[in-house]
């Protein structure tokens, strides 16, 4: 597997399983879980966290923050104006993920909010005001079945 020009091989593949699992594991604690040196997982990290491979990030659950409106919103979009529909869509804090796809929308985006009204709002007014979003459909999420960042893991 590559990704920006870094080969993985069986020990970045598990070191990346082991954190996904907790990434408040040491490195000498990996090291074992790993059969590998300590000295070998830090390069490895560092060289995984350099490439942008990996993050080390803590994953919030949105509900416990406050958040009771948690939505995709799928959009249909000008395609001549994609990039600057992009460049708006990022700078909004209520997206927490922005996609483009194929299918019946052109993107989709995660975002959180502290109430339907903000919802509402959000969607018909700060959405309405980019140009080129065409149409967009809301859906709030009722219940998280699961809610996982193990990328890969199952790969």
């Amino acid at each position: 597997m590559r990704r920006n020009g870094t080969q993985l091989d069986a020990l970045d593949r598990e070191i990346l399983r082991l954190l996904q699992e907790d990434a408040t594991v040491s490195p000498r604690d990996l090291a074992g879980m790993c059969h590998s040196s300590e000295a070998t997982v830090r390069r490895r990290i560092a060289r995984l966290r350099h490439n942008d491979v990996m993050r080390i990030v803590a994953v919030a659950d949105p509900f416990k923050q406050g958040y009771s409106v948690v939505a995709i919103i799928n959009m249909k979009i000008d395609q001549r104006k994609i990039h600057d529909i992009k460049t708006a869509l990022a700078r909004m804090k209520e997206l927490r993920f922005v996609g483009v796809t194929v299918g019946g929308y052109d993107m989709v985006a995660e975002a959180w909010f502290k109430s339907t009204a903000e919802m509402l709002t959000f969607t018909t007014d700060a959405l309405a005001r980019v140009p080129g979003i065409l149409r967009t459909e809301p859906l709030q999420i009722l219940e998280m079945v699961t809610y996982t960042y193990d990328w890969g893991k199952r790969v």
